[in-house]
């Protein structure tokens, strides 16, 4: 009789056991798209050596060393940024791809100099 019940315990709290694992499972979510802006919050450097093939090369790399994903790699493409990942393989931020050229305006039509004062 205590085999009978010992065995009944034990299975419901297996079945238990299983069904929250697998409730857990359904619900992770898959790995998302972290690039949503063109450039990250880490540091960049600005330089002009990053042309199209050296940011294309880095995208590669990082996908196959699994740094990003797919969606992240397309994303990178249509910002024309590359990821900079950490020895670990981890995205740590992504950077923008300059041509040749960066194109600084800078506008002081409505700037308030009165409130600007140089001693």
């Amino acid at each position: 009789m205590k085999i009978k019940i010992f065995f009944q315990k034990f299975y419901k709290e297996l079945l238990l056991l299983i069904s929250i694992f697998f409730s857990t499972q359904s619900f992770a979510a898959p790995p998302g798209n972290r690039i949503d802006r063109p450039i990250g919050n880490g540091q960049c450097l600005v330089s002009n050596n990053f042309n199209e093939a050296f940011c294309q090369e880095e995208r590669k790399f990082a996908l196959e060393t699994n740094c990003i994903n797919q969606n992240e790699f397309n994303s990178l493409v249509n910002y024309r940024a590359f990821p900079v990942c950490n020895r670990r393989n981890q995205l740590v931020t992504w950077c923008p791809c300059y041509n040749n050229k960066i194109n600084i305006d800078l506008n002081f039509e409505n700037y308030d100099f009165e409130n600007f004062d140089i001693k």
